[in-house]
């Protein structure tokens, strides 16, 4: 639910990644809306944007499942109408396969469009990285008011994203330790942040380890009660140790999730981690900590 025209009324976007209305090959997905009004949700007027829309705002990009990755909504440029980003992991960028995008649709008096729309990717302008196969990038999206100055921000999670000599990692390339990044909100659209998010960069504690898969899931909260929305990250593969506790058994896996605080435009210094062993108990499947958050 989001308020994407400037009606006053609540509206509500739906993404059926597995539409695939125009025939063979991969389901491209799409995203409906249907907006509110003084009777509710007007379920006769329902405006549809597909995956293979954004083929012409974005040549280099191909949507796989659009809206797989999730559906979050902000106010990203304080127009006061919400934009709705739909995460698509599976889209291939720039001839790379999965290496995924997350397709932004702007709010309006009428709702979004795709004409209105962008798309972010590791292929954009000033996002850092290259678009690589398998990155999955808008495997999760979450939106919020991270940096505390009143525009919608967007976390993005990137947990197939192999992590490059980070200075707290093992030299060399980590595979699928996988990144957060962060998306600021301006009077002029998203901004992005310049730099990725790991368990080998900044404040987060932890290593990047091969298939941490760290922003497997990403959601934005208050978790302390002051100006700027939290983020919590979760990390399913994390096979770190905790202080003070067992070393977990070979091929275990207990998880990871993380929490991160905002309120801070630089964002995001890591403030916790609290993993599947310390939560266990009998019966409980901690290779699934964090996996779903």
């Amino acid at each position: 639910m989001g308020h994407f025209n400037h009606d006053g009324y609540g509206d509500l976007a739906i993404a059926s990644p597995g539409e695939n209305e125009r025939g063979t090959g991969p389901s491209r997905g799409m995203v409906n809306l249907i907006l509110g009004g003084s009777t509710g949700l007007d379920v006769i007027g329902v405006f549809s944007v597909e995956g293979d829309d954004f083929g012409g705002v974005s040549p280099d990009v191909r949507p796989v499942r659009l809206g797989y990755g999730g559906l979050a909504m902000a106010d990203a440029n304080g127009d006061g109408a919400d934009e709705l980003f739909a995460g698509t992991p599976e889209a291939t960028v720039a001839g790379a396969a999965g290496a995924g995008m997350v397709a932004v649709l702007e709010g309006s008096n009428d709702g979004f469009f795709v004409t209105a729309s962008s798309v972010l990717t590791r292929n954009t302008a000033d996002v850092p990285g290259d678009p690589a196969a398998g990155d999955t990038f808008g495997a999760a999206v979450a939106a919020g008011d991270v940096t505390g100055d009143g525009f919608g921000d967007l976390v993005v999670g990137v947990p197939g994203q192999d992590v490059v000599d980070a200075p707290t990692a093992p030299p060399g390339t980590v595979r699928d330790a996988g990144v957060v990044s962060l998306f600021r909100g301006s009077a002029t659209g998203l901004v992005s942040r310049g730099s990725d998010i790991s368990q080998g960069y900044e404040y987060v504690d932890g290593i990047s380890e091969t298939g941490d898969r760290f922003g497997h899931d990403v959601r934005v909260v208050n978790l302390d009660g002051r100006d700027g929305l939290d983020a919590v990250i979760s990390s399913p593969g994390e096979r770190g140790v905790d202080a003070g506790a067992p070393a977990p058994a070979p091929g275990d896996t207990p998880g990871a999730i993380y929490e991160c605080l905002g309120g801070d435009p630089n964002f995001m210094y890591g403030t916790g981690r609290t993993t599947g062993t310390q939560v266990a108990v009998p019966g409980f499947n901690t290779s699934i900590y964090g996996y779903v958050l």
